[in-house]
């Protein structure tokens, strides 16, 4: 693995409403990418484990949670379910979103849990018997993109606008001018790595803000930016 060189100084001169475009379309993507970010601080999805739940509820801690994909909601009033599912329970602890999945049996034991823990019965009569004054919302499903990003799970317009965001930053990254402190596959690995906090330091870091970007003399390649990207990757895997 080596490093580029490019002429001391050279600067890369685009015409002047090339230039101008570029510069704006940076510093709409910077203001998107921002919004994600605080997107991912607000509603971004933790993960947490049943114990967790259920101390939290038994401490009075939560007020309200959401159950999605529980069989109660697939029921009719006029028909038993029975069978397994998956069931995600949501709720807010303190500032954070918190999640967590279970399996629910209903009329059936023995089913492959995946290590999750398992619920007979309705799920929403076990979180009462935690906390009587529990208030719960139920949901059969939930639609729309999702991401995982910074260790949460993103859902709804934010997932959304992070996949439209990603596109518009790659595209600026190839058809754009040669970017400063690290190549073009360099600044692709790293964004890749980690989307948010990548993309954001590719447009701030990078020169694509200046008029004139001046790409250094020695710069990252993508073979080292490769190997940091498998570093934080498994990083955000591991928080």
């Amino acid at each position: 693995m080596s490093t580029t060189t490019t002429p001391t100084g050279a600067q890369v001169r685009l015409p002047g409403r090339g230039g101008q475009a570029r510069r704006v379309l940076a510093w709409v993507l910077l203001a998107g990418w921002i919004y994600v970010l605080a997107a991912i601080a607000v509603t971004g999805e933790r993960d947490a484990s049943w114990q967790h739940l259920s101390e939290s509820l038994a401490a009075g801690e939560v007020g309200q949670v959401t159950v999605v994909g529980s069989l109660e909601s697939y029921a009719s009033s006029d028909s038993t379910t029975s069978g397994s599912a998956r069931v995600e329970i949501l709720w807010r602890d303190h500032a954070l979103v918190r999640r967590t999945e279970v399996m629910q049996e209903v009329g059936q034991d023995h089913t492959s849990a995946d290590g999750l823990h398992v619920v007979h019965g309705s799920v929403d009569e076990v979180l009462h018997r935690l906390d009587p004054g529990l208030r719960i919302t139920s949901e059969q499903h939930r639609d729309g993109a999702f991401m995982n990003a910074l260790g949460v799970t993103l859902h709804g317009r934010a997932a959304q606008a992070a996949f439209v965001l990603g596109l518009a930053t790659l595209f600026l990254l190839v058809l754009g001018p040669e970017p400063e402190r690290a190549t073009r596959w360099a600044w692709f690995w790293l964004a890749s790595a980690c989307p948010p906090l990548g993309c954001m330091a590719y447009l701030v870091l990078g020169g694509i803000l200046k008029r004139f970007p001046t790409p250094r003399p020695r710069r990252l390649t993508g073979g080292w930016a490769f190997l940091i990207s498998l570093v934080l990757g498994a990083g955000s895997n591991a928080s």
